[in-house]
């Protein structure tokens, strides 16, 4: 087994570098729930936070050539996002989340469906207390309770340590009233991206051609840079 191969990682962007587009849907996959819940840290807007997800993979796979270490695919996707994200802010678009306006005649509301404009209120009152919170446990509590990622996967996608990570999630949890924790939990499922996601980052990529550029490869444990 190549060195290429050390990492599922490695080996998937290795067949994406050999013409193998398809297996980018591998990747997007496994990260897509961590990439979309940092998104919608950053930007408060879930259907932003869709758009700005499927932006980030999609560069990430027109630069996979570029990417030295694959073993640090997490990470270099995530500063993508990050880019992306602060190249959304500094534009004039934005969508609503909810399908109702403010000033809408409350009449109306039940022509459209009353529990879509009580998930909607209560989708804001979350976005309100998640919004007055600190960035960086405003992003830990996305990326547990939104994008379902462990303690030690945040800690690898966030550059930081588990203890770190821990004390972040304690500290947002005690900034935040019970009620609101308890919203979260209930309507994290209400906001997932949709089944096509995966698809149609891969309808754009599969048109995309790379540059099969050979980075330095993960290695086996204990072989070093210098060894042989």
């Amino acid at each position: 087994m190549g060195l290429e191969m050390r990492t599922e990682d490695g080996y998937i962007i290795q067949q994406c570098l050999d013409g193998n587009s398809a297996a980018f849907g591998l990747l997007v996959d496994k990260y897509k729930r961590g990439i979309y819940a940092l998104a919608y840290s950053q930007v408060s807007n879930f259907h932003d936070a869709q758009d700005i997800a499927q932006e980030a993979f999609i560069k990430a796979y027109q630069n996979l050539h570029t990417l030295r270490r694959w073993d640090t695919f997490m990470g270099w996707l995530y500063r993508i996002t990050m880019n992306v994200c602060r190249n959304w802010k500094r534009s004039s678009v934005r969508r609503p989340d909810s399908e109702f306006s403010e000033d809408q005649d409350p009449i109306q509301i039940d022509n459209i469906s009353l529990e879509s404009y009580r998930q909607d209120l209560i989708y804001d009152s979350i976005r309100e207390e998640l919004d007055s919170l600190p960035e960086l446990y405003k992003r830990v509590l996305m990326l547990r309770y939104y994008g379902g990622l462990t303690i030690k996967e945040m800690s690898t996608f966030l550059g930081i340590s588990t203890a770190t990570v821990e004390r972040q999630i304690r500290e947002a949890h005690g900034r935040l009233k019970e009620e609101i924790l308890t919203m979260m939990e209930t309507m994290k499922e209400q906001y997932n991206l949709p089944s096509a996601f995966t698809f149609n980052v891969l309808e754009i990529v599969k048109n995309i051609r790379i540059n099969p550029y050979p980075p330095i490869k993960a290695l086996p444990l204990g072989l070093s840079l210098a060894t042989g």
